[in-house]
């Protein structure tokens, strides 16, 4: 159910809550007057409707309670109506990947160990009205890789800025890489891209990419070279040598809801 129909179904609640009591004290104050203040012979008994009105005063903290529930139903329509403002408000944020150089493997580094280089870049586009803040992004794979960046300013309304992840991956990150992408599996790298509405809240963008190699090229030779720890000599890196990785939208995935 949306928070305006939440609203609206809440109030009415209230409201007929209070009508129905209001309604029912026709029935309740005859009620215990006469069980209360019988009519009898004595003299000094009360007569007639008098003394519905004396048992009405003793419970005077009736009305107060009915102006308590109708000032609580105000205080409650108030308070969801300017929430459902701020979530109504919520801005757009979409990272994308291009699927053809938005990521690439470069050149094997270190002497002992091996160390891969993994560089993406993102392109951040707000697709609202408003301004986006504290923008950042982060991609993960499930063999453990996680890269992490952002933008220093806010992201002004329909504007785009492109921001470069990198990092050098170590043997247990990129081993379970590389397995993937050599045997011609595809691996799947997520990305996270988190902001600050103007309101305060926080919302998620989330897309999964398909990650694969290149068909009709030499990368895999590059790639098993790399697991093989056959880099340095057999296989000859040049130094500007880069594997470009193809990254496909993962059909269905994406997200865009409020930060946890």
């Amino acid at each position: 159910m949306r928070l305006a129909t939440r609203t609206v179904v809440i109030t009415l609640v209230v409201v007929a809550g209070i009508v129905v009591l209001c309604a029912l004290t026709i029935y309740i104050v005859p009620y215990f007057a006469d069980k209360y203040f019988p009519t009898g012979e004595d003299p000094g008994a009360v007569k007639g409707i008098s003394k519905y009105g004396l048992f009405g005063e003793m419970f005077g903290a009736v009305s107060a309670l009915y102006s308590g529930l109708a000032l609580s139903a105000i205080a409650m329509t108030l308070y969801l109506e300017a929430r459902s403002r701020k979530e109504s408000r919520k801005p757009l944020v979409i990272g994308m990947i291009d699927q053809n150089d938005g990521i690439y493997i470069g050149k094997p580094t270190g002497e002992r160990d091996t160390e891969l280089p993994l560089k993406i870049t993102v392109k951040l586009e707000n697709q609202s009205i408003d301004a986006a803040l504290n923008v950042n992004l982060e991609f993960k794979t499930p063999s453990g890789i996680s890269i992490s960046g952002g933008i220093d300013g806010p992201l002004i309304r329909e504007a785009s800025q492109e921001v470069v992840l990198s990092s050098s991956l170590v043997d247990r990150h990129w081993r379970g890489l590389l397995d993937s992408l050599t045997s011609n599996t595809t691996v799947e790298g997520t990305l996270l891209t988190k902001y600050r509405s103007l309101e305060g809240l926080d919302w998620t963008t989330k897309v999964i990419y398909e990650l694969s190699v290149r068909s009709g090229q030499p990368y895999v030779q590059l790639l098993n070279s790399v697991r093989n720890g056959e880099w340095r000599n057999d296989v000859p890196w040049d130094e500007n040598a880069i594997v470009p990785l193809s990254a496909k939208i993962k059909k269905g995935s994406w997200d865009h809801t409020p930060s946890k």
